[in-house]
């Protein structure tokens, strides 16, 4: 996957900075720009002192991505853990520079990295089986960070969910001129697309996992269906409410969507290919394959991490958008 709104990051400091491009973020209690004296940040409900944070273990994806595009420090991050796909290919590997788990760390593992803050997407992070309560973590000196999108506090998920988190990002790894910077390069290749696409007709879109022969759809909850609304595009599942659900062949071949957004999940060397390879699978069972969407060849293939909170989330908008409509982008 190519960026095309990826900055150069990272080649001050005579080399400590990951070279990357500068990101958007936020917390759940701040929409607008953060004041540059801000010396603390609330996340679901736990207030973090930034001025003691001088370490961090990045746990998911997003956080790992989001380090990387902004170039934070390499001397600032003690550990990685848990990647969803391979990783741009204008990104450094991340376990070149810190030492990285593929799966759920232990919490041994963390504790060894003697991180004074996690940085964590999901609640489940820190369920007593996993890395322990933030309260427990918080004896030990840790400070913890959870994204505020999975606070149950946020409703509808959209751009300004990213440019929220990415903010935050910016707070917690100390690069809030590269996360603004990342900003204002995102709205401008929205505000471009939604430009673009803002007389066509939008063309139908079923998104779909493909997983050990299983079939997920995406609801109107997620992100993800709000990239489709971005791109010209209308969920066939929007009226479902959860994000991700269980769904069937049935299910999928009576929605005859225009088109079809198709990913799978998880591992971190996983990348579009493997879900070209799923859909060839998918293929064989002749009902599916003759799909129109299928017989027309109208299959957009994305990474995992794309369909969530993203610093590919602008791009994959305009890829998609190219897709569906590309006489909108002509000339």
């Amino acid at each position: 996957m190519t960026t095309t709104y990826r900055l150069l990051a990272g080649m001050l400091a005579g080399g400590l900075l990951i070279a990357g491009c500068s990101g958007d973020g936020g917390d759940e209690t701040a929409s607008t720009k953060p004041a540059a004296a801000s010396t603390t940040l609330v996340s679901c409900g736990r207030e973090i002192d930034l001025a003691s944070v001088d370490s961090v273990y990045l746990l998911f994806h997003t956080p790992i991505e989001l380090a990387l595009t902004l170039g934070a420090d390499k001397e600032r991050l003690v550990g990685a853990a848990y990647l969803d796909n391979a990783l741009p290919d204008d990104l450094p590997n991340i376990a070149d520079i810190v030492p990285y788990v593929d799966g759920y760390p232990s919490k041994e593992q963390v504790l060894e990295a003697d991180p004074d803050l996690i940085y964590a997407s999901f609640a489940s992070a820190y369920k007593d089986e996993k890395l322990g309560s933030r309260e427990a973590l918080a004896d030990l000196g840790i400070q913890t960070y959870q994204s505020p999108q999975y606070c149950d506090e946020v409703e509808e998920f959209t751009m300004e969910t990213l440019y929220n988190e990415v903010r935050n990002a910016g707070l917690l790894l100390d690069r809030t001129d590269a996360a603004e910077e990342f900003i204002d390069k995102s709205k401008a290749t929205i505000d471009e697309v939604t430009k673009a696409v803002a007389d066509v007709e939008p063309k139908t879109v079923l998104a779909l996992e493909l997983y050990e022969s299983k079939l997920s759809g995406r609801g109107g909850s997620g992100m993800l269906n709000h990239l489709i609304e971005l791109a010209g595009g209308k969920n066939v599942f929007a009226d479902v409410d959860d994000d991700y659900f269980s769904t069937n062949r049935e299910e999928v071949i009576a929605k005859d969507p225009d088109v079809l957004v198709v990913y799978t999940c998880c591992g971190s060397d996983l990348t579009d290919e493997d879900a070209k390879a799923a859909l060839e699978e998918l293929k064989t069972d002749p009902a599916l394959a003759a799909m129109r969407a299928i017989k027309e060849n109208q299959v957009f293939f994305v990474v995992f991490s794309e369909t969530n909170i993203s610093p590919r989330n602008p791009d994959t908008v305009r890829r998609l958008a190219e897709s569906l409509h590309p006489e909108a982008f002509k000339g």
